[in-house]
C-alpha cells in the first residue's frame, strides 16, 4: 500500500532482510511506514517521530525507543540519528555498549570504507546500516537538492528547540556543555588506537582563510560530527627545485606537534595526502587568533586583563618548549590562537604554527617576522647566529605591545631593524614589570620559567623551581647596550654622564645568642691534662690508645632472609664481637695501670 511521508520526513530506513521488514509490522512503528523515493516502503525518520521533543535528538530506535526494534541483542536505546548542534550535520549515534553492532557502509558507486559505531550522514547521500540484526537502507528524500535536506533538518531543529520550553524538567533530554565542542578531540587523542581523525567524505569544506602558501579549511569529522580545521600546503608554489625541501619541512612541523603534548599548544589530530604536492594537517577549529579577538570591541574583558592572561598562558608554553630544547621562532599575534570560556572574560590561548620551530641545536637561519625578531638575529645588535628559547620571550614581549593599545607598536614608519628596536626601547619604561623580557643580550633576559615565578606564583610550570635562578638584577638592556652603529643613529654627546654605582647594601647586625655560657666553664682544648693521682688510669688509657689505635671494623648487613628473600630491617652491626675487644681493651688499661704504680713506687 502506497503512502505519501510526513512533510518533517528527512529520510527513510528501508528493509533489507527479514527482520528489518518485520519491524515495518509492528503496531507501534505502523504510523510511521511510508513510500520512500524508490518506491518501497520504510520507516520515516524525522523530528516528527518523537513523542515528547529531544532537543537535537530527530528519532532514537532500539526496545523502548521511537521506533521499536525488538530483540535480545537489541538495547534499550541501540542508536538515535540527531543534529549537530555547531555543524548542523546528521549523525548517527551509538547508545549500546557494543558500538561495533553498528556498521554503515557505503552504497553502491561510493567510495567510502565501512565505518562501525558513530557516523556522520552526509546530506543527500544513501547508505546501509546494519543495527544489530536487523539491515535498512537508508533513502534520503528526493527534494531536488542537497540545501533543501539540509534546510529541512534545521527547521525541524529549531521546532524541536522551541517545544522543548513546554517539556517538564524531569523529561528534558541531558545535552553535553557546550564548552566541551572545543575539546572533544582530547578523549579520542588519549585513548584511541586506531586512525584517530577522517573526515566525512562527502561533507563539503569551508574557507576559513587562504594564503601564497597553504590555506585552512574547515572540515566534519566523521564519527562525531565536530568541526575541525585541515591545513593544506601548497608544495607546488615552491617550484620543482625546492618542493622537497618543503616537504621536509612540514613533515618536520607534523612530527614536532605530535611530539608536543601541552594545554596551551594546538594538537595535531592527524594528516592525509602526504605524497602529493597539497599535503594536509588536521587540528582544532578555534574561533580566531589574538589579533582578531583584540580587536573585538566586544571582547568580554579589558585590554589589561586580555594581555595578561596571553602573557601567562603563552609563558607556560615557552617554558615546556625551553625545557625540551625547542624554540617556536615566530611568535607573534596571528599565531595564537583562542577559544572562550563559560566564565565570562576568560580565554584559553594556544600557540599555533610550528612551521619554523627547530631544536636550539640546530637552529639558526634567519626566521621570524621582522616586527618580532630578537635582536641577537642581528649582528649589529646581538650574538648573531646564536639562537635559544629566549627569542621567543623577546617575540612575545612584542606581542603584548601590538594587541595593548596604549602602545603605537609596530611603527608605521618602520623602515629597518633599528626603528623598531627604538619603539621597544621607548615601550619598557612603561611596563617596568616586564622589563626583563626585554633585555637585547640573551643572557640577561628572564626566561619563561623565571617570569612565572615572578609574576605568575609558579602557575603552568615545567621546569623544576629548585633548577630555576633567579632573575639578574641588571638593569633594562635598552640602558645597558652600547650606542648603536653609525649609519643607523648618532653617537651619545661627549658631556654624558654616566650612572652613579649603585651603594651596597648595609648588613643587618649580628642577633646575639640566646644562651650565654660563663667562660669557667668553657672546656680547654689543645692542653695535656695535667697527671695527678685522680686522674692517672684515664692519662695512662688515653697515652695507650694514642700509641695502638683500634682499626677501623668493617660493617656487614644482617644474612639474607631464608623463606622469602630479600634483607632483613635491621641495624648494621660491626664484625667481631663488641663485649671481646672491651675486654683486651680493659685488660691493657690494667697491665699500664700496675706498671705506673710500680713505677711511683
Amino acid at each position: 500500500m502506497t503512502r505519501n511521508a510526513n512533510s518533517s520526513t528527512l529520510f527513510h530506513l528501508v528493509p533489507e532482510n527479514a527482520a528489518a521488514s518485520d519491524a515495518l509490522l509492528h503496531p507501534d512503528n505502523a504510523r510511521f511506514v511510508s513510500t520512500s523515493k524508490r518506491g518501497l516502503d520504510g520507516l520515516e525518520i524525522g523530528f516528527h517521530v518523537p513523542s515528547i521533543p529531544k532537543g537535537r535528538v530527530i528519532t532514537r530506535l532500539g526496545r523502548d525507543a521511537d521506533l521499536i526494534l525488538r530483540g535480545r541483542s537489541v538495547s534499550a536505546v541501540h542508536v538515535a540519528f540527531e543534529i549537530h548542534p555547531e555543524t548542523l550535520v546528521v549523525l548517527l549515534s551509538v547508545r549500546s555498549k557494543y558500538s561495533s553492532s553498528v556498521t554503515v557502509s557505503p552504497d553502491v558507486g561510493q567510495t567510502m570504507e565501512p565505518v562501525e559505531g558513530d557516523c556522520v550522514i552526509v546530506y543527500g547521500t544513501d547508505y546501509r546500516i546494519s543495527i544489530a540484526s536487523y539491515d535498512f537502507r537508508l533513502m534520503w528524500r528526493d527534494l531536488g537538492s542537497v540545501e533543501a535536506l539540509r534546510q529541512l533538518a534545521i527547521e525541524g531543529y529549531q521546532i524541536s528547540l522551541q517545544r522543548l520550553q513546554t517539556v517538564r524538567s524531569r523529561d528534558l533530554p541531558t545535552d553535553g556543555d557546550s564548552s566541551e565542542l572545543h575539546s572533544w578531540h582530547n578523549t579520542r587523542l588519549h585513548t584511541a588506537r586506531r586512525i584517530l581523525f577522517r573526515e566525512a567524505v562527502g561533507a563539503p569544506r569551508e574557507l576559513i582563510g587562504e594564503g601564497t602558501f597553504g590555506a585552512v579549511y574547515r572540515a566534519i569529522d566523521l564519527e562525531s560530527g565536530n568541526p575541525f580545521a585541515v591545513k593544506v600546503v601548497k608544495l607546488y608554489v615552491y617550484g620543482a627545485r625546492y618542493v622537497e625541501q618543503a616537504r621536509a619541512a612540514v613533515h618536520r612541523e607534523m612530527k614536532t606537534l605530535e611530539y608536543l603534548k601541552h594545554k596551551h599548544i594546538v594538537e595535531c589530530l592527524g594528516t592525509a595526502k602526504f605524497d602529493s604536492d597539497q599535503p594536509e594537517i588536521f587540528m582544532p577549529l578555534r574561533p580566531g587568533n589574538l589579533r582578531v579577538l583584540a580587536g573585538d570591541k566586544d571582547k568580554r574583558c579589558t585590554d589589561d586583563s586580555l594581555c595578561m592572561q596571553v602573557l601567562e598562558q603563552m609563558l607556560s608554553a615557552l617554558d615546556y618548549l625551553a625545557d625540551r630544547g625547542y624554540c617556536h621562532r615566530d611568535i607573534k599575534p596571528e599565531n595564537i590562537l583562542y577559544y572562550e570560556h563559560a566564565e565570562q572574560g576568560t580565554y584559553t590561548f594556544q600557540l599555533a604554527d610550528f612551521g619554523l620551530a627547530n631544536h636550539q641545536a640546530n637552529a639558526g637561519t634567519m626566521c621570524g617576522t621582522k616586527f618580532y625578531q630578537a635582536p641577537e638575529l642581528y649582528r649589529d645588535y646581538g650574538t648573531a647566529g646564536i639562537q635559544s628559547p629566549k627569542m621567543d620571550i623577546w617575540s612575545l614581549f612584542c606581542t603584548i605591545l601590538d594587541v595593548h593599545p596604549k602602545f603605537n607598536f609596530p611603527p608605521w614608519n618602520a623602515t629597518s631593524y633599528h626603528d623598531i628596536l627604538v619603539a621597544v626601547r621607548a615601550a619598557v619604561p612603561l611596563i617596568p614589570k616586564l622589563a626583563d623580557m626585554a633585555r637585547e643580550d640573551p643572557a640577561q633576559r628572564a626566561s619563561a620559567a623565571q617570569l612565572l615565578v615572578a609574576h605568575f606564583g609558579g602557575r603552568g610550570l615545567t621546569t623544576r623551581k629548585s633548577a630555576i635562578p633567579p632573575l639578574p638584577s641588571q638593569p633594562p638592556a635598552y640602558r645597558e647596550q652600547a650606542p648603536p652603529p653609525a649609519n643607523l643613529g648618532s653617537p651619545p654627546p661627549a658631556n654624558a654622564r654616566s650612572p652613579s654605582p649603585r651603594p651596597l647594601p648595609q648588613r643587618a647586625p649580628k642577633a646575639p645568642p640566646l644562651i650565654v655560657y660563663d667562660s669557667r666553664h668553657r672546656r680547654q682544648r689543645g692542653k695535656e691534662p695535667a697527671v695527678g693521682p685522680s686522674n692517672l688510669f684515664e692519662v695512662a688509657r688515653a697515652q695507650n690508645r694514642a700509641q695502638n689505635p683500634r682499626p677501623p671494623q668493617p660493617m656487614m648487613m644482617a644474612a639474607p632472609r631464608q623463606d622469602g628473600g630479600g634483607v632483613r630491617k635491621s641495624r648494621a652491626v660491626p664484625a667481631g664481637s663488641p663485649t671481646q675487644s672491651q675486654r683486651i681493651v680493659d685488660a691493657l688499661d690494667t697491665e699500664l695501670l700496675s706498671a705506673a704504680y710500680a713505677g711511683r713506687a
